[in-house]
């Protein structure tokens, strides 16, 4: 695995100086050298590890853990993609547009923190609805964070330059889900999935408790790089549903009719 991890990291480097040495890259490295982009990629790689490996590690604590059977196993998670569906529009419609980018990310990754550590403390008879109910809160916190981070992250990025910016985004969010699988296999592997009792092999949910702890700890790094994120340079995505209304006589508000960025929105 040692081996794996040291290769893998040489390719990723050797990637990196090929695509900063191209003047067409696949991959635009440099468009991190943007403040706010750079900024909410570091929020996007740390929000996707936490919360897509929760979702993971929850799917082995159900059925490896719990003995569930697969579909109780997904019931018990679908609760998340409603909260997701929830919080987008709380933080699109309401949120974002009054603390903007900066506070509403921060406050949505505490928020994943939180939850995530209140999942370290499940046991065996643990109800599942307050698993449920976690997991919907968990979806409403990321939905402060994968909204605003997604409409802040563009707010400075030419038309010219999107969709080089767009590739880069979805690629770090992408590791980011990799890395957060690949982290939380890891801390359950080494503290030990199974655990011997009275001569039986018996589910050591220890290990599913280090594994949630350490995902809140990413949670909360962060929300620290969410601290880095300027609003003004975002000010421009800023803009509630108020002010995008067409004024008396048909004219469009000044921010729309200078083709400003939309509000928004769930990706």
């Amino acid at each position: 695995m040692l081996g794996t991890i040291a290769a893998g990291t040489v390719l990723l480097a050797i990637l990196m100086v090929v695509e900063l040495r191209k003047r067409l890259p696949l991959i635009d490295l440099r468009m991190l050298g943007n403040r706010l982009f750079r900024s909410c990629n570091g929020v996007m790689v740390l929000a996707s590890a936490s919360f897509i490996g929760t979702l993971y590690v929850v799917s082995l604590y159900y059925q490896d853990g719990r003995g569930l059977s697969p579909l109780v196993s997904g019931l018990s998670t679908f609760p998340e993609a409603i909260g997701v569906m929830a919080g987008a529009q709380l933080a699109s419609r309401v949120l974002y547009p009054v603390l903007g980018p900066r506070r509403n990310i921060a406050l949505g990754m505490l928020g994943v923190t939180a939850t995530i550590g209140l999942m370290s403390l499940i046991g065996a008879q643990t109800s599942l609805w307050w698993m449920r109910l976690l997991m919907f809160a968990l979806g409403v916190a990321m939905g402060q964070v994968f909204v605003p981070a997604q409409a802040a992250a563009f707010a400075t990025i030419t038309p010219e330059a999107t969709g080089r910016a767009s590739t880069l985004f979805n690629v770090i969010r992408q590791l980011g889900s990799a890395i957060g699988v690949a982290i939380f296999t890891t801390a359950i592997v080494a503290v030990g999935a199974t655990t011997i009792v009275a001569g039986r092999v018996t589910p050591n949910l220890t290990a599913y408790h280090v594994a949630f702890l350490v995902a809140a700890g990413l949670a909360a790094v962060g929300a620290v790089v969410a601290l880095t994120i300027h609003d003004a340079d975002a000010a421009a995505t800023m803009v509630g549903r108020a002010g995008r209304r067409a004024e008396p006589g048909g004219a469009a508000p000044e921010s729309a009719a200078a083709g400003g960025p939309p509000e928004p929105r769930p990706s």
